[in-house]
Parts: structure tokens; sequence; C-alpha cells
């Protein structure tokens, strides 16, 4: 495999240059060429990355990494959203409560001025009735 630096926390990919028939592997043109690849942060040469080698492929690896990145803000934005959601839903479940509060003191009040009422009017009821019936005997 590769060799990792002590400032990365990614390994450097081992190349392997395409061996043809008249070529050696350690020619100063593949060499030359897959240290320009590797300087401009490119895909080594076509014959190097392999289906079946152990190459790490650059342009998959930044492809990988794209997506990566694309998960990565997708995962932030969702908990970003997330947070609002739960402030929003937070807010109105205090309004919730507060106006349960609210009306159920309102309606407490509203009972007892009505009990009040029937009261009172029982009470008018009661006398008007020992009148009534007063009257009544007397005629």
């Amino acid at each position: 495999m590769g060799t990792a630096s002590p400032h990365s926390l990614t390994p450097l990919p081992r190349l392997e240059l395409p061996q043809s028939d008249g070529q050696e592997c350690g020619s100063s043109t593949n060499l030359l060429t897959m240290l320009k690849a590797i300087a401009n942060g490119l895909a080594p040469p076509s014959g190097a990355c392999s289906p079946g080698s152990s190459v790490n492929c650059w342009g998959r690896e930044t492809e990988l990494r794209q997506k990566i990145q694309a998960l990565e803000e997708i995962v932030a934005d969702y908990e970003r959203q997330k947070f609002n959601v739960l402030g929003t839903f937070s807010d109105f479940h205090e309004r919730v409560a507060e106006r349960e509060r609210r009306l159920e003191a309102e309606y407490s009040t509203r009972i007892l001025s009505l009990s009040e009422e029937v009261l009172g009017a029982k009470k008018d009821f009661e006398e008007r009735m020992k009148n009534f019936s007063f009257t009544s005997r007397t005629i």
C-alpha cells in the first residue's frame, strides 16, 4: 500500500506504473508523467488505475470526497432545520400551554360568575314564590 505522512491523515497511494513490452518499469518518462500528475492533483496515467489493482484512483477519490462533502453539507443543513423546527415547536408548545392556562382561568371565572347568577336567580324566585303564596292565601 502507501506510506503515511506524519502531517496527513490519509495514506499516500502507491503508484504502479503499467509495464509494456518495450519499456521497463522505472523509465524516466513514466516517472516524470506520474510526478506531474501528482503535482497537479490529477489522476494517475490511464494504465496505472486498473480495476484489479490496489491503487487508489484519484478521480474516484475526488468524486468520493465531493460526495462526502455534499453529504456533510446535507447533514449540517438537516441539523440546522431540525434545530429551527424544535425551537419553533418549543415556542408553539409554550404558547399553547399559556393559552390553556389563560382559558382555564377565564372559564373558572365565568363558571363562578354564572353560579352566582343562578344562586341569585334562585333566591329571587324563592322570594317571589313566597310573595305569591302569601298573596294567594290572602285573597
